[in-house]
């Protein structure tokens, strides 16, 4: 989300995936069971859960990168307890946004959407409806919140066409369900930006930069800063001897998606071919900022 890029996989990949975890199979059949007991209550209500069963799939899929920020958290079994497995819509209730502590800070000149008591009660068990996320993105920042540009909320469908026409401002990077997030947000240097000029799109961007505080994390603006300091380095030995075999395997790295804060990277890279000029200022500012942290 830095946020985000998209994670291209299939639904059909993901269930597959699951299948093949221990129990997968069995889960599936469970999530579907649960499923039919909130379409029939219509709310979402049980004593326990089961997802965190198969977030080792979220994670493996997201290159044990937090879908939202892009940080890199440990990956594996072990790793398991640095992350939660994220409703991009929330299951029980939706909470306004921003809430009242923020409502002075986030002023915006378009709807955000309503509360609701109850959530998407038919998205518990819904595999497009998860993703891994860090615990900091997850909450306080995500929580309950789930801004939208529409006047309602779709809470009684799980198909992806309807609850489409919600409107949300904040990505869902898995799939294709939704935009490509590098489409909504890219970087000038290490700052976040929205892509698009104008229209919803724009404001998906800002929201979400907003919304994840992408540009007030220091551990965010940090890494991101170290990266385009490296990337820049990087560059320089390639200009140097473009035989480099460290410059040369960084490069492929930069551009991989299982590479942190790939967005950032990529939208760096770009603006060196383009504009070398601008690139070096991007440069100057987040050396700057490195310094500024380790005074």
């Amino acid at each position: 989300m830095s946020l985000m890029i998209r994670y291209d996989i299939s639904l059909q990949d993901i269930k597959k995936r699951i299948e093949d975890l221990k129990g997968g199979a069995k889960w599936l059949t469970d999530a579907k069971r649960r499923t039919a007991k909130f379409r029939k209550a219509k709310r979402y209500k049980e004593t326990s859960s089961s997802w965190s069963n198969i977030k080792i799939v979220y994670m493996e899929m997201q290159h044990a990168k937090c879908a939202y920020c892009e940080r890199k958290l440990e990956s594996g079994e072990g790793g398991k307890i640095e992350w939660d497995i994220e409703h991009y819509r929330p299951k029980s209730k939706v909470k306004a946004w921003p809430p009242a502590k923020l409502a002075k800070k986030f002023l915006y000149d378009f709807p955000l959407g309503p509360a609701s008591k109850n959530g998407y009660y038919l998205l518990p068990y819904d595999l497009s409806n998860y993703l891994t996320a860090c615990k900091v993105c997850n909450s306080p920042h995500k929580a309950d919140f789930f801004p939208i540009a529409a006047i309602r909320r779709i809470l009684s469908s799980n198909s992806p066409a309807e609850l489409a026409k919600e409107r949300p401002f904040v990505p869902y990077p898995i799939g294709r369900i939704d935009d490509d997030p590098e489409n909504i947000l890219t970087f000038q240097g290490f700052i976040c930006v929205a892509a698009a000029p104008s229209g919803h799109k724009r404001n998906r961007g800002l929201i979400t930069i907003d919304f994840f505080g992408l540009n007030e994390r220091d551990t965010l603006l940090q890494e991101r800063a170290e990266l385009i300091v490296t990337t820049w380095a990087m560059l320089d030995r390639l200009r140097q001897d473009p035989g480099d075999a460290v410059a040369t395997t960084y490069m492929k790295r930069i551009r991989s998606d299982a590479m942190k804060h790939a967005n950032c990277g990529r939208s760096f890279l770009r603006t060196c071919d383009h504009d070398r000029k601008l690139a070096a200022t991007y440069v100057r500012k987040a050396n700057d900022y490195l310094k500024s942290k380790n005074a």
